[in-house]
């Protein structure tokens, strides 16, 4: 458990440099990690980090076949913000340097989209 936690916090802490470009949507499970991206559609950057061999999510896990998701709808994340949504997961199978390459990649996707 408290390997998981350190795995999220530095996954976080590694998005420092872009965090005025996202919202952390909660901070609940040690296991998960919701990031919002307004301007960014969620899928962009999840297409663009499987490219990478880097997997992640979009919404909620337990509903993954639709669009909305009403728990950031009422967290108050506008429709953008909603749809620019991704999910990170952590397992104690993962290692600091994936974590680290993982958010490498994340930042250079959103820098990447946000100039286009």
């Amino acid at each position: 458990y408290s390997y998981i936690k350190d795995l999220k916090t530095r996954f976080i802490s590694n998005l420092d440099s872009i965090k005025d470009k996202i919202m952390i949507n909660g901070n609940g499970s040690p296991y998960i990690v919701s990031i919002s991206i307004d301007g960014i559609r969620g899928e962009t950057v999840l297409h663009m980090l499987e490219a990478e061999d880097i997997i992640i999510g979009t919404g909620s896990a337990c509903s993954s076949s639709k669009v909305e998701n009403r728990v950031l709808t009422a967290m108050g994340r506008t429709k953008s913000e909603v749809l620019g949504s991704i999910r990170i997961s952590f397992s104690k199978d993962n290692t600091i340097e994936e974590i680290d390459i993982a958010s490498k990649k994340l930042i250079d996707a959103i820098n990447k989209l946000l100039t286009m």
